[in-house]
């Protein structure tokens, strides 16, 4: 199992356990799948979890495209929403530890 995988199967596994429906679509997804899934899906929110990012790119960039795609609630975690400025957003939630994530989950 990759390492990056961690955060996403957990989140999974404890969406479960509060009785949510997942689907989980793995680490890589191309943008226009990621539309497609959503708009024949139609989940209540998305979950995603960053860990790595090319110092090239900007954290809010690539939430903003992530959000274009979407048309609900994401739920982004991982160690670069706690090592950078996320610019917090409507349908945006960017918990930063495993207390904040496992506190939003049950509340929904």
């Amino acid at each position: 199992m990759d390492p990056r995988e961690n955060g996403l199967l957990f989140a999974k596994h404890l969406l479960k356990c509060l009785g949510h429906e997942t689907l989980y679509l793995g680490l890589e997804t191309s943008y226009s799948d990621l539309k497609k899934i959503a708009d024949s899906y139609q989940p209540d929110f998305a979950f995603t979890v960053l860990t790595f990012l090319n110092l090239r790119k900007n954290i809010n960039k690539i939430i903003g495209k992530v959000m274009d795609h979407l048309n609900v609630l994401l739920l982004v975690t991982g160690s670069l929403i706690s090592e950078f400025d996320v610019l917090v957003q409507d349908r945006l939630t960017p918990p930063k530890n495993v207390s904040d994530m496992t506190d939003f989950l049950e509340y929904l």
